[in-house]
């Protein structure tokens, strides 16, 4: 039996967000592009859907080109 249980929301516990970056650049690799981790570790927080979509639009990975949004400033 379990007495407690350890939840880490956000990064209180384990900062990942360096490591969310690196996922997202090697996920874009895996397509062919190239990505700078400097372009990426900012979006890190922008929510699950701007996020891919800012990706998408700013390498053209659509078909359909729309202004990219803007980068969070930190």
């Amino acid at each position: 039996m379990y007495r407690a249980v350890l939840v880490d929301i956000d990064g209180t516990l384990v900062d990942s967000n360096d490591a969310h970056a690196q996922a997202w650049i090697a996920a874009l690799a895996e397509r062919g592009r190239t990505v700078k981790f400097e372009r990426v570790r900012p979006l890190i927080g922008m929510g699950s859907y701007d996020l891919p979509r800012d990706l998408v639009d700013h390498y053209l990975l659509s078909p359909f080109k729309r202004p990219p949004l803007p980068v969070p400033s930190a």
